[in-house]
């Protein structure tokens, strides 16, 4: 199968794309085999220095976050907030977490599965149950991750900090993986 596409630019001044810049701020996530999971949430802050120049227009704060550890009461299991502060000012607060995960049993076949009766005790189903089904630390396996996007209208060309902090973080065991994946970036409009 072979496809071709063909493009024509719209006739209207509003919808000619925006040149934009991305400014990477935070990556804690694991890359090669020789890397440590990044646990450090369930010590301190995560706190990052960044500038914006004068130019910066249109700045909005891309955040992705998953949490992970295997285990029933790891930080892939519960629910744990996530604060993130701009100056020392909250920007947002939220508990990140997907209660859709069955959904996506289909994308995910190699998933393991029990009779429902063994998770749920007392009851007696016929009914599978696949640990893909489980709700999760905002991802699912066999989807994507969608990042909670802030505008930051109201931020002045300088030096600023960002902070990011889960407060409530498991500290990682070896029997506990506890960590979390946690990504940020800027982008901005060029003139």
């Amino acid at each position: 199968m072979s496809v071709s596409l063909d493009f024509d630019e719209s006739d209207f001044p509003n919808h000619i794309a925006k040149k934009q810049e991305v400014l990477p701020l935070v990556n804690t996530t694991k890359y090669a085999s020789g890397q440590r999971l990044f646990d450090a949430f369930s010590k301190n802050t995560l706190t990052v220095d960044f500038s914006i120049d004068a130019s910066f227009k249109n700045i909005k704060l891309h955040y992705i976050t998953t949490g992970h550890g295997g285990h029933g009461g790891g930080d892939e299991f519960v629910k744990k907030e996530n604060v993130i502060s701009l100056d020392g000012t909250t920007i947002k607060s939220f508990i990140p977490w997907r209660d859709d995960c069955a959904s996506f049993r289909r994308f995910n076949p190699t998933s393991a599965t029990w009779p429902a009766n063994k998770i749920m005790e007392g009851e007696t189903s016929t009914q599978q149950i696949a640990s893909s089904d489980f709700s999760r630390s905002n991802w699912c396996p066999g989807s994507d991750v969608i990042p909670e996007v802030i505008s930051l209208e109201n931020v002045t060309a300088g030096k600023h900090t960002l902070s990011i902090a889960i407060p409530e973080a498991q500290v990682a065991t070896d029997t506990e993986n506890n960590y979390w994946m946690v990504s940020a970036y800027l982008t901005y409009d060029i003139e």
